[in-house]
């Protein structure tokens, strides 16, 4: 098992592909690949801590540092999968993953 880092710093239109990491899992001898995004928690009491967010499985989850968050997001996708199995659940796969960003009118400083 491994963390293979994915960063592009692309643009195009709204399309941008940035601060995306890829955790890979082996289970039963096939490799599991899910997209984390990371994303940095703005609140001063958790200064230095990012939320990793894995939208296939619609699973988010917090640690120290970005290695933190990813040790956290792996962690939490093991337990979910070894749940989903215990049950006899059908595991989601990814087939791709895109980041978009939209901009809109700050809605604080609307009249």
């Amino acid at each position: 098992m491994m963390s293979v880092p994915s960063r592009f710093p692309q643009k195009n239109d709204n399309l941008v592909l940035n601060g995306v990491r890829v955790i890979n899992f082996i289970f039963g001898g096939f490799v599991m690949r899910y997209s984390v995004l990371i994303e940095a928690i703005n609140e001063p009491e958790f200064e230095g801590y990012y939320y990793a967010h894995v939208p296939t499985l619609d699973l988010t989850t917090h640690g120290e540092g970005i290695e933190g968050a990813i040790a956290a997001a792996r962690e939490l996708i093991e337990a979910w999968v070894e749940e989903k199995r215990s049950r006899g659940e059908k595991i989601p796969i990814e087939s791709k993953s895109l980041i978009a960003q939209v901009e809109i009118a700050d809605a604080v400083l609307r009249p």
